[in-house]
C-alpha cells in the first residue's frame, strides 16, 4: 500500500512537471503573439495616450515596460542572470497598477455609457416606426424559444432583455429579486470575494462616489461630467444625435483602451507565470526552453497562433492527467505532506493566473477565506440595497431606472424560474397602455433575437 502511495505521488510530480512544460511554452506563445497582436493598433493607441497627460504617460511606461522584456524574451532562463527588473515581484507590481487603471478606466466608461443609453432610448423611439403586430402568445412562445435554442448562453440573453426593456415592478419587488439573487450567488463564496465585488456593485450602480474618480483620468471625468450635466430633455432631436454619437466616439476609445491594457495585463501575467515556474526546473530544462524560445521568436503571426491551439490541446490532456492523479490520491486518503501542499499551492497560482482573462484583483482570483458567515451576507446585501436608496434620491425618473436596471442585468440569477422572468417580462410590456411603446418593446427584443441568428 505504501508503494501505491509512493507511487501515486511520483505520478502526480510527474505530472505536474507535464502540465508545467506545456504551461511555460504555451507563456511564451501567447507573449509573443499577443505583442503581434497590440502592435497593429499601436498608432491608435498613442494618438489616445497623448491626449490623457500624466495618466497616459503612466500607460505609455508600462507599455515600454513590457516591450522591453519582451525584446529580452531570450535571456530570462539564463543562469546566474541578477536582474531585479525581470523577476516575480516586478511583474506583480506592474500587474497591480494595470489592476487599478482598468478599474479607474470603466467607471468613466459605466457612466458615461449609461447617458448614451438614454440618448439612443430617446432618439430610438421618436424615431420609431413600425407595423409589428401585437400578439403576446406568439411573442413569449418566440422568445421561450430564442432562450432555449441555446441553454449555455439563457444567462446572458436574459440579461440583455432585462437591459432592453423597461422597468415596471415595485421598488419591493425589485430589492426583493436583487436580495434572493445575492443570496443564491454569494452563498458559498468567502468573505473577501463579497467584499470586494459588492464594492464593484456599489462602483457600477454609481461610479462617481469612488475614491479617484475625480482625477484618475482628468480627461473622461470632464467627458462624463459634460454629458451629465446636459439637459436632455430641451435637446432637439438633432442636438440630442450629435451628443449621442459624440458620447459613443468616448465609449469606442475607452474600449479601444481597455482592450489594449487587458493585453498587456495578459502578457504580464504570463511572465508572472513564468517566474513562478522557473526556479523548479533543472539547468537541462531551462536549456530546453530557451531553445524553445529561440525557436519561435521570429515565427509569424498565424504560426504562433497555431502552435498556441495545440498546445492548448496538450494543456487539456495534461490537466486531465493531473486531476486524475490529484482524484486517486484524495480517494486513496493519502497525507498531504509539504512536498504535495507546495506543488498543490504552485498549480492553483499558475492555473490562476492563466486563467484570469481581465486583470481581476489577486485577492479574488486566490482567496481562501472561509465561507461567508449567512449573517454578514444579508448585512452587506442591506447595506448594498441603502447604497441604492440614498443615491436614486437625487436622481430623475430616467437616470433613477436606467442604473436600477443595470444591476439587474448584471445578476447571475435575477430570476429562479422561466415563469419568474416572464412575469417580470410581462409586467414590462402589458402593464403599459400605450401600443407604440408596445410594439417599440417587441421590435427592441426582436432586434436581439435578429443579432443572435447572425451570429456564426
Amino acid at each position: 500500500m505504501d508503494i501505491n502511495k509512493n507511487e501515486l505521488k511520483n505520478s502526480l510530480k510527474s505530472a505536474s512537471k507535464n502540465q508545467n512544460s506545456v504551461i511555460i511554452k504555451l507563456s511564451f506563445l501567447e507573449i509573443l503573439y499577443r505583442k503581434k497582436l497590440t502592435n497593429k493598433y499601436e498608432s491608435d493607441i498613442n494618438r489616445i495616450l497623448d491626449t490623457l497627460g500624466l495618466k497616459g504617460e503612466n500607460i505609455k511606461e508600462i507599455k515600454h515596460k513590457m516591450i522591453d522584456k519582451i525584446d529580452k524574451i531570450d535571456i530570462i532562463y539564463e543562469e546566474n542572470l541578477v536582474d531585479e527588473n525581470i523577476g516575480l515581484e516586478y511583474f506583480k507590481n506592474i500587474r497591480n497598477d494595470i489592476h487599478n487603471i482598468l478599474i479607474d478606466l470603466s467607471r468613466y466608461l459605466t457612466e458615461i455609457s449609461y447617458y448614451n443609453n438614454i440618448y439612443y432610448d430617446i432618439i430610438s423611439r421618436s424615431e420609431f416606426d413600425s407595423n409589428i403586430r401585437i400578439n403576446f402568445e406568439e411573442f413569449y412562445k418566440e422568445i421561450y424559444s430564442f432562450l432555449m435554442k441555446d441553454e449555455t448562453l439563457l444567462n446572458q440573453k436574459i440579461s440583455e432583455i432585462v437591459w432592453t426593456i423597461p422597468i415596471k415592478i415595485s421598488k419591493k419587488k425589485y430589492y426583493d429579486i436583487i436580495e434572493n439573487s445575492f443570496k443564491y450567488s454569494f452563498k458559498n463564496s468567502s468573505k473577501k470575494k463579497v467584499d470586494i465585488l459588492f464594492k464593484r456593485f456599489k462602483s457600477i450602480f454609481n461610479g462617481t462616489l469612488e475614491w479617484g474618480y475625480v482625477d484618475s483620468f482628468d480627461k473622461y471625468f470632464r467627458l462624463s461630467q459634460y454629458y451629465k450635466d446636459i439637459d436632455y430633455k430641451k435637446l432637439s432631436t438633432q442636438e440630442l444625435e450629435k451628443e449621442y454619437i459624440s458620447s459613443g466616439e468616448v465609449i469606442k476609445e475607452i474600449e479601444i483602451l481597455l482592450d489594449y491594457i487587458r493585453e498587456l495585463g495578459m502578457i504580464t501575467n504570463k511572465f508572472i507565470i513564468i517566474n513562478i515556474l522557473k526556479n523548479n526546473m533543472s539547468s537541462s530544462e531551462k536549456k530546453d526552453i530557451t531553445k524553445f524560445i529561440n525557436e519561435i521568436n521570429k515565427n509569424s503571426e498565424e504560426t504562433l497562433k497555431d502552435r498556441i491551439d495545440t498546445m492548448e490541446k496538450l494543456l487539456i490532456s495534461s490537466t486531465k492527467e493531473y486531476q486524475d492523479i490529484t482524484k486517486d490520491i484524495i480517494n486513496s486518503n493519502i497525507n498531504i505532506d509539504d512536498d504535495l501542499q507546495s506543488l498543490y499551492s504552485t498549480t492553483e497560482k499558475v492555473i490562476g493566473y492563466l486563467k484570469d482573462y481581465f486583470i481581476e484583483s489577486e485577492e479574488l482570483i486566490f482567496s481562501k477565506d472561509e465561507i461567508v458567515d449567512q449573517s454578514y451576507l444579508n448585512k452587506t446585501i442591506d447595506n448594498f440595497i441603502q447604497f441604492i436608496e440614498r443615491n436614486v434620491r437625487n436622481m430623475d425618473n430616467v437616470n433613477r431606472k436606467i442604473r436600477m436596471k443595470k444591476i439587474l442585468s448584471l445578476l447571475d440569477t435575477p430570476f429562479r424560474t422561466p415563469d419568474e422572468f416572464f412575469d417580470y417580462l410581462k409586467s414590462s410590456i402589458e402593464f403599459n397602455n400605450d401600443k407604440e411603446e408596445i410594439k417599440y418593446i417587441f421590435n427592441e427584443i426582436y432586434t436581439i433575437i435578429s443579432n443572435y441568428k447572425e451570429r456564426p
